[in-house]
C-alpha cells in the first residue's frame, strides 16, 4: 500500500523527474472518523433533582402563605384595637363636654330658684346674664365661634337667607340687612348657617323720606 503523499522519482530521458501521489482514501477515513464523532450532551437533570425543587418552591409557598395569614390577623387585630382605643377616647371627650354644660344648668336652677323666693326679676334677670356669659365662655373653650353677618355681604356657604327685603340705595343689594338666628363655627368648620335676611336692590323701590 502506497502511504499517503509518497514522493516518487522516475529517470526519464530528459533527466530526472519528481512527483507526489497522494491517496484521497487516508483523508476521507479520516473526516468519516471526525463525523462519526457523537458530540458532547449536556447531562440531563434526574427526576430526584426536579423532585426536590419542587418540594423546595411547595415549602416556600406554604411560609409565604403562613406568613401573609399571620400579617392579616395582626392587621385585624391592629384595626379593632385602634377601633376601641378611639371609642374610649371619644366617651372621653363627651363626658367632659356634658359635665361643663351640667356646670351651666345649675346655675340655671339657682337663678330660678332665687327668683321664685323672692319675686325679684332684677336678680333673675342678672342671673340669665351670667349663665349667658358662662355659655359663651364655654363655646370659645371649645373653639365654637359665632361669626358676624349684618351688613357683610351674603354668603350661601354659612347663611340661610329665610327672606328677601327690598332696599333703596343700590349698596344694600345682596347684603344682609338682618340677623334671625346666629351662625357657628368650630375649628374653622360650619356648626350651624346663620339664617338671615338679605337686601334685594330695585329702582322701584321707594325712597324712605325720614
Amino acid at each position: 500500500m502506497m502511504e499517503e503523499g509518497k514522493k516518487i522519482e522516475i529517470d526519464d530521458e530528459n533527466g530526472e523527474s519528481e512527483f507526489s501521489i497522494r491517496d484521497k482514501r487516508f483523508s476521507a477515513k479520516r473526516e468519516e472518523e471526525e463525523a462519526e464523532e457523537p458530540e458532547e450532551k449536556q447531562p440531563a437533570v434526574s427526576v430526584e433533582q426536579l423532585k426536590t425543587d419542587l418540594e423546595s418552591k411547595d415549602k416556600m409557598l406554604k411560609e409565604y402563605a403562613a406568613s401573609l395569614k399571620k400579617m392579616q390577623e395582626e392587621n385585624h387585630s391592629f384595626r379593632n384595637r385602634l377601633e376601641r382605643d378611639l371609642e374610649k377616647r371619644v366617651g372621653r371627650e363627651k363626658s367632659g363636654f356634658i359635665l361643663k354644660l351640667l356646670e351651666i344648668i345649675d346655675n340655671m336652677e339657682r337663678a330660678v330658684e332665687s327668683a321664685e323666693k323672692t319675686d325679684d326679676t332684677n336678680s333673675l334677670l342678672d342671673g340669665i346674664k351670667m349663665i349667658h356669659m358662662q355659655f359663651k365662655n364655654f363655646l370659645e373653650s371649645e373653639e365654637v365661634e359665632v361669626f358676624e353677618t349684618i351688613g357683610k355681604e351674603f354668603d350661601p356657604n354659612i347663611q340661610e337667607a329665610v327672606e328677601v327685603v327690598p332696599v333703596s340705595a343700590k349698596k344694600d343689594d345682596n347684603i344682609v340687612m338682618d340677623e334671625i338666628q346666629k351662625g357657628y363655627t368650630i375649628n374653622d368648620q360650619l356648626v350651624r348657617p346663620a339664617k338671615v335676611r338679605v337686601g334685594k336692590f330695585s329702582k322701584k323701590t321707594p325712597k324712605n323720606d325720614s
